[in-house]
């Protein structure tokens, strides 16, 4: 017998109000700022000035690449709230809609299609400003971006005479350690573990944000500066060390690369250190598991595959920073199509 007490209706009457009453009003949004993540245009509109200092923060260095239709991003914030931050959000995704909900108050809605996003957040979402800035701004304003602007490729990014490199692996292959190893040894800092890819005139351009790295907690032991970083969250729930490339000394940041090459890493490889050239379905696939799981936006994302594929594809298999630098800058220095002749 289901049994519903006078306490339990009252309850819930409660939880419906708050939603209604969240809904029936309308709070202005006259605090406005147009930042570039990544050199597109984006328009951010709210109430608070944490939103602001928090995207420019993020953003702020960023200048501007294309002349595109600016994506728009509106955050309402409401009194109320606890004093530490809500969970860490769900992520959904539905006919181009991306949903972001970490509560009944705090909650971001993407139309990847349309190109906007509107976020609802109460006071707890802004105690803490690494989560703020993971788990909402960033995640809605990329989302935005990989959806209808670049296609996104978990892979660390960097050049070196001239040629660019897409470091692509697993999680743990050491994408984000081998970046910053290969930037202390004066190659061109692009992105650690999030790149993206666009076309410009006719050039295969890649974008990130090089003016932080973030790494596994578990790096600060190969690198004695990084080892009293502190653990911060990321959006996507795993832990990190986030440090300004700005606090790197010799580290040479770029934002942009033209690429020429996406190497897997396989460290830890039973082979020889080497390069050897693999399929193209082998970039394909792993190019596509990042893609946000609705195929009307799918079919947006796939827009720079093509150009991808073209690219010369090897697996580098080392064991040792030194072993994989001298593999990459012979590739760099000859620009030979099969290195492993």
């Amino acid at each position: 017998m289901n049994i519903e007490t006078s306490a339990m209706k009252d309850q819930s009457r409660s939880k419906t109000d708050d939603i209604v009453n969240t809904f029936k009003r309308e709070i202005d949004v006259t605090l406005r700022i147009t930042l570039y993540p990544l050199g597109f245009p984006v328009e951010i509109a709210t109430n608070s000035p944490k939103i602001l200092e928090s995207a420019k923060r993020s953003w702020g260095h960023h200048k501007s690449k294309f002349s595109l239709p600016p994506l728009k991003f509106t955050v309402t914030v409401e009194d109320g709230g606890v004093s530490e931050s809500p969970p860490a959000p769900i992520v959904r995704a539905r006919d181009g809609l991306l949903f972001i909900v970490a509560d009944q108050r705090n909650l971001v809605i993407c139309n990847l299609l349309e190109g906007n996003a509107y976020g609802w957040l109460d006071q707890a979402s802004l105690v803490d400003e690494k989560y703020l800035r993971f788990y909402l701004i960033e995640a809605a304003v990329l989302s935005l971006i990989s959806a209808s602007r670049a296609t996104p490729v978990h892979a660390a990014c960097l050049s070196l005479n001239g040629r660019g490199f897409l470091l692509c692996g697993d999680s743990g292959a050491g994408k984000s350690s081998i970046a910053y190893a290969a930037a202390r040894t004066g190659w061109k800092y692009l992105s650690d573990d999030a790149t993206y890819v666009t076309r410009d005139a006719d050039r295969l351009l890649a974008l990130g944000n090089s003016h932080q790295m973030r790494f596994r907690p578990e790096t600060r032991s190969l690198f004695s500066e990084l080892s009293t970083k502190e653990i911060t969250p990321r959006s996507t729930g795993k832990p990190s060390v986030e440090v300004p490339t700005s606090d790197m000394r010799g580290i040479c940041i770029v934002d942009e690369v033209k690429l020429d090459y996406a190497i897997f890493l396989k460290r830890g490889s039973s082979l020889p250190a080497q390069l050897l050239p693999i399929r193209p379905e082998v970039i394909r696939e792993y190019v596509a598991s990042t893609f946000i799981p609705t195929l009307e936006v799918q079919r947006l994302q796939e827009r720079n595959m093509e150009d991808i594929l073209a690219l010369q594809h090897f697996d580098l298999h080392y064991n040792t920073f030194e072993e994989a630098f001298e593999l990459l800058e012979e590739l760099a220095k000859a620009g030979a199509s099969n290195p492993g002749n």
